[in-house]
């Protein structure tokens, strides 16, 4: 069984008798093959939209119940930082920039990648445990605001050009491994 087939078994698995109080997944995607395709041969139509481009990204995080991003491969996800900072609980896989920006059990939950089983799990701790999902919700816009916000990369950035312009290494400046 290839891989796809697997993810559409233990989909429509999971999704016979397990009725969450979760609101309908949001796909910033405008994608008309998987439109067409993917909640169909899923038995999900009833729980994906596909909302293209939009303009009131800020209003549906915060109708959001928690943000997801299962990529494969990944370098940094602007996405990942505007779910943190909304105070949505993050569900990610451990590729690329993604377990840099969420932190395990504390912001969010990051699972290997490829793995639809460990992604539906946390997925439902998420809509099983709304005190849980609730601090890392808070934790994870703290993060965000810390560590990812335009105040603190220009205070970063700061920091960097002043230390390097005194003859200082990035690592030292910025407290890295050489």
């Amino acid at each position: 069984e290839n891989q796809p087939d697997k993810q559409k078994r233990i989909a429509r698995k999971k999704h016979r008798g397990n009725h969450f109080p979760l609101k309908p997944t949001i796909l910033r995607l405008d994608i008309k093959i998987l439109e067409e395709n993917v909640p169909k041969q899923n038995g999900l139509t009833e729980s994906i939209r596909f909302l293209g481009s939009r303009s009131d990204v800020p209003d549906l995080l915060r109708a959001a119940d928690c943000g997801l991003n299962c990529s494969h491969e990944e370098g940094f996800a602007n996405a990942i930082i505007e779910g943190m900072a909304a105070g949505l609980p993050m569900v990610v896989t451990d590729v690329g920039g993604n377990p840099e920006a969420v932190v395990d059990g504390e912001t969010g939950l990051v699972v290997p990648s490829r793995d639809p089983e460990r992604l539906g799990a946390a997925i439902l701790r998420i809509a099983r445990e709304p005190e849980f999902a609730a601090r890392l919700g808070q934790a994870g816009r703290h993060r965000a605001q810390e560590l990812f916000s335009l105040k603190a990369c220009v205070e970063t950035y700061d920091r960097l050009y002043s230390g390097l312009i005194a003859g200082h290494s990035a690592a030292d400046i910025l407290g890295e491994p050489s």
